[in-house]
């Protein structure tokens, strides 16, 4: 946003150097709060997975080797690079989120004043060409970008609401969802079909709010 309203290159600037410090520390602050409740004995998630049923879900959670090393690696570069979830399991979205984001503000500290709409896509495209199914996740940060430059009137946002949370409760075998198509090209998916709509959704809950 301060792009849209002309702050200048130096906020944007700021926010590059400054967003691993920004994302890492709740990252880092997180994955030592599971270490020590992992070390103390405090989860019990195999012996909910016994009892639930869930072994592929939590069953496998904090049973690898949990030492100072891995702690040390997962807290300072690991998880906010590479999206371990050794130690949190949410973790895994957030590589997405901190690379997204220095290429959206690159994206935007180099590219000339005109044009957004279409150097956007172009970056998409170039996106999907390096990154295949995971450029959704890029996708998404540069599409919510764009909402910048859209006029939402108050008289749609009650629509986009409804869409918005229809669209990312999207869910696998209910006759709610069933009958949206997958992102298919030929026999080759392009992207996961879940988490196609689901950004469809997320977009649409954002230019509500």
């Amino acid at each position: 946003s301060p792009y849209f309203i002309g702050a200048g290159d130096d906020v944007l600037k700021k926010r590059f150097f400054g967003r691993y410090v920004r994302l890492n520390l709740p990252i880092a602050a997180s994955i030592l709060l599971s270490f020590l409740i992992c070390k103390l004995g405090l989860y019990y998630n195999v012996e909910a997975a016994a009892l639930s049923g869930s072994k592929m879900f939590i069953g496998d959670y904090f049973t690898h080797d949990i030492t100072l090393s891995t702690l040390f690696g997962s807290a300072s570069y690991q998880s906010v690079m590479l999206g371990d979830k050794i130690y949190n399991h949410p973790l895994w979205t957030l590589r997405f989120e901190f690379i997204g984001s220095l290429l959206l503000l690159a994206f935007y500290i180099c590219k000339p004043q005109k044009w957004t709409s279409a150097l956007s896509f172009l970056a998409c495209a170039v996106l999907y060409v390096f990154m295949k199914m995971e450029s959704i996740y890029f996708i998404a940060l540069f599409a919510g970008a764009l909402l910048n430059q859209v006029k939402i009137a108050s008289k749609w946002t009650p629509g986009l609401l409804v869409a918005g949370l229809y669209l990312g409760g999207l869910q696998f075998m209910s006759p709610l969802y069933d009958f949206w198509p997958s992102i298919n090209t030929g026999n080759i998916e392009v992207w996961d079909k879940i988490t196609f709509y689901n950004l469809i959704g997320a977009l649409c809950l954002v230019a509500a709010v």
